[in-house]
């Protein structure tokens, strides 16, 4: 996971994820939850994604990789 700028703000349970992403915001609620999810998700081994803040859930979101 690569976040953009972290911000303490309270998460949303939403992120935009993709091999390429212009730089944005992410509350570290976020990242932390983005990282779980992904360890249940085998379409993540192995690839680098750039992680910002509030447009699909996060499971949703890792499942369309």
């Amino acid at each position: 996971m690569r976040p953009g700028s972290l911000t303490n703000h309270p998460g949303t349970g939403k992120v935009k994820v993709a091999d390429d992403l212009e730089h944005k915001q992410i509350s570290r609620e976020d990242v932390a939850s983005a990282i779980i999810a992904s360890l249940e998700n085998d379409q993540t081994i192995g690839k680098a994604l750039d992680l910002v803040g509030k447009v699909t859930p996060i499971e949703e979101a890792l499942r369309t990789l």
